[in-house]
């Protein structure tokens, strides 16, 4: 779900050398209903092959069918960054800048697991009538983990007022190799 509401904030430090802005600035916010949930089934109806004649002769074919269901969820939660920045000042107001560094993102997931196989048709010694068996398999897990990655980004920062820097800034973050397992 790419439609969440983000709030947060930053801290960090600049020391200015002209036009050119160094600085560091770490930031961490918080994600709310940026969560993304997953249902599949599946039905599947395995026959099995009987011997001919003798014992199972009167039975039709006995089948197997399974149905099998899997759901499961992600949620962000909090994430945040330390990098460093370094900007050039257009005019004394505007500052237009690149950011770049370690980022960091927790993630909760949960799955279940429901399976349910059933046998029909079958020839139990001793009966003289088709039988009928159900196999039943559930499970269920969940993770919470904070990944660590990269990212990297740009931005302009204009002074609004004395005291208030206002900024619009695009970032993008990466957390490779990331198993659930």
């Amino acid at each position: 779900n790419k439609g969440s509401f983000t709030g947060g904030g930053f801290v960090g430090s600049t020391v200015q050398y002209g036009n050119i802005v160094y600085g560091i600035e770490g930031d961490i916010a918080g994600k709310s209903g940026n969560e993304t949930s997953s249902t599949q089934s599946n039905t599947v109806v395995v026959p099995y092959s009987t011997p001919s004649g003798g014992f199972f002769a009167p039975f039709t074919t006995p089948t197997a069918t399974r149905s099998t269901v899997i759901s499961g969820s992600v949620r962000q939660g909090v994430d945040g960054s330390i990098r460093p920045r370094i900007g050039y000042l257009i005019n004394p107001w505007t500052m237009i800048y690149a950011t770049g560094g370690i980022a960091f993102n927790h993630v909760s997931a949960s799955y279940n697991y429901a399976a349910t196989t059933t046998y029909t048709n079958l020839a139990i010694s001793g009966s003289f009538t088709p039988q009928v068996a159900v196999d039943t398999l559930a499970g269920s897990g969940s993770v919470d983990k904070t990944l660590t990655g990269g990212t990297v980004g740009a931005g302009v920062e204009v002074i609004a007022a004395y005291g208030v820097k206002v900024r619009l800034e695009y970032r993008w973050s990466g957390f490779s190799g990331v198993s659930f397992d």
